[in-house]
């Protein structure tokens, strides 16, 4: 009956994906990316996702194809709107409903990186992946059947065993080898359009939850955020700012202190909206339109 509380509450607040796992279905994982690395009770994860609307992948291409303030549209309705009032706040919802029967409900949020040091271990993409609503693209990054990679995250940690939703056993959504032959450039179509080359070229990193296998091409982080954050020339920065070889959490925070003002406001609203995106937003996964 809990269970299905919780996903009425998840779907009557306007998202389109609710999963559960069992915390064993993630045990594999490495230190500090299992729940219980966070919530030592943990018994179930909760994956919680909302999908970014096709116009508002649009707009995002329009920005990239010269109509910069088009970006304004994804910063917002594809990004800060969709993770503080619709993902955090259902969040909060649901922790809300498990204490009420003498349950500890522990959000991760939407938009949280939990250590600033380093981005938070794709917590929120292995969660889903656990709670069947997909599996991992050659970018790293969650693939759905229905939205593919366009999708915001949130997860719920909860000391109540719920009843777990089984895993994705549906046909492969990505094949690098098939993206390779259709993009004519000898890699996948996210390789080739990231504008910081954040992604490997081979599928290197491997995880294993729920006895199924994922791998996916190593994504340097740091340097996606380099792009995410507007500082590249290629990611609509205003003033670009030299990307290093190397890039560490400190050449980041650098960079930030000399953005162009006028882009400094410009997150003013969403927090900390996405600049970038390309990797998802082009991704042939899931595509309706």
């Amino acid at each position: 009956m809990l269970t299905k509380e919780i996903k009425e509450i998840a779907l009557e607040n306007h998202l389109d994906y609710v999963g559960i796992a069992p915390v064993e279905r993630l045990n594999t994982l490495p230190e500090g990316q299992k729940p219980a690395d966070i919530l030592p009770q943990a018994r179930s994860v909760i994956s919680l996702g909302i999908k970014i609307s096709e116009g508002v992948i649009i707009a995002n291409q329009r920005a990239y194809q010269g109509l910069r303030h088009a970006i304004y549209t994804y910063l917002w309705h594809g990004y800060g709107l969709l993770n503080l009032h619709f993902l955090d706040k259902t969040a909060m919802r649901i922790v809300n409903r498990l204490e009420k029967e003498g349950f500890v409900g522990y959000p991760i949020g939407a938009r949280t990186v939990e250590d600033l040091s380093k981005p938070y271990d794709f917590f929120h993409r292995n969660v889903a992946i656990a709670a069947g609503l997909g599996e991992m693209g050659f970018h790293s990054q969650l693939l759905t059947p229905s939205s593919g990679p366009r999708v915001r995250l949130a997860s719920v940690l909860t000391s109540a065993e719920l009843e777990p939703d089984p895993m994705y056993q549906g046909p492969r959504l990505c094949d690098p080898r098939e993206c390779r032959q259709k993009s004519g450039k000898g890699m996948p179509l996210c390789q080739d359009i990231c504008p910081v080359k954040a992604i490997g070229s081979e599928e290197s990193i491997e995880i294993e939850m729920g006895g199924k296998k994922y791998r996916s091409a190593e994504l340097d982080q740091f340097k996606c955020m380099w792009g995410n954050w507007g500082l590249h020339q290629g990611a609509l920065a205003i003033k670009p700012i030299s990307m290093p070889e190397r890039v560490t959490f400190n050449e980041v925070f650098e960079a930030l202190k000399q953005r162009d003002p006028v882009q400094v406001v410009e997150l003013m609203i969403p927090g900390r909206g996405n600049y970038c995106d390309r990797c998802i937003v082009e991704c042939p996964v899931g595509r309706a339109v």
